[in-house]
């Protein structure tokens, strides 16, 4: 039963507008920030993600990052809320889905 749900709310066009509102809002968190950690290429990175997002193409990661959740996994299974894991998930994937690498930083 479990899976059936999970696999429901992952095809549903209500998750996906669900990320796509949380990657919107993400967007304009980040076109908010004068810095960043990792410098000005990094901020440049997280701005052009925001732009793309914001133009209407969100990356297909942030739909497979959201929907592979364990937690929103449990919260679909339990039918509870989880718009509020959706937006961590999305700001957590941010700098990855930007093309951004902390380890060339060092």
């Amino acid at each position: 039963m479990g899976l059936s749900n999970w696999i429901n709310a992952a095809n549903s066009a209500e998750l996906r507008q669900k990320v796509v509102h949380h990657c919107i809002e993400q967007a304009d968190i980040v076109l908010s920030e004068t810095t960043a950690t990792g410098g000005e290429a990094h901020l440049q990175k997280r701005v052009d993600l925001a732009r793309q997002v914001n133009r209407g193409s969100v990356p297909e990661g942030f739909y497979q990052g959201v929907t592979t959740n364990p937690t929103i996994r449990l919260k679909i299974d339990a039918g509870t809320n989880y718009d509020s894991d959706i937006l961590f998930v999305v700001a957590q994937l941010w700098d990855g889905m930007s093309g951004y690498n902390s380890t060339l930083d060092v």
